[in-house]
């Protein structure tokens, strides 16, 4: 039909086009070089291809997941910032340090009315620690052992009468 005729005429020379000059067996091996990354990337997009990819992720690396009633937030091995706001969190688990290359932490608008002592220990990339608008009472001596980066705590808006 007219597809083939007008790749006849671009591949002779005769249409002055792209491929003019080139035999008709050149413009064919490109149309199928195209088609396979082309095939490959409509794979992709379907999902056929994502369990492989995490997969392998999960054989490497542990996964933290911290669950409120607002919802929760995740960290692992390779997490820098971990964001925890909002989530309406009473308690934080005992094993962050799972999550050994934060650097920041935010852990306001929540819940919390204690923080245990030694929950950042092993965390000596931790920069910023936002405690800030949570209802602390006090904070424990030793919880900030070992953070020889820490930078910035935030810790206003709570009920602090002890530090």
């Amino acid at each position: 039909g007219r597809v083939r005729r007008a790749c006849h005429t671009a591949c002779e020379g005769r249409g002055g086009g792209r491929m003019a000059g080139r035999p008709r067996s050149s413009l064919q091996m490109a149309g199928a070089s195209l088609l396979l990354p082309m095939l490959l990337m409509l794979l992709l997009q379907a999902g056929l291809f994502v369990g492989l990819a995490s997969a392998q992720q999960t054989q490497t690396q542990t996964t933290l997941t911290i669950v409120g009633p607002g919802g929760n937030c995740s960290c692992n091995s390779s997490t820098t910032v971990l964001f925890c706001n909002y989530l309406g969190l009473t308690s934080l688990p005992a094993n962050l340090s799972l999550c050994s290359n934060l650097t920041t932490i935010y852990l306001s608008q929540n819940q919390l009315t204690s923080v245990p002592a030694g929950l950042f220990s092993g965390l000596s990339s931790l920069v910023e620690l936002a405690l800030d608008t949570n209802r602390l009472t006090s904070l424990p001596d030793g919880l900030l052992h070992g953070l020889t980066s820490l930078q910035i705590l935030g810790a206003y808006q709570n009920q602090l009468t002890s530090v």
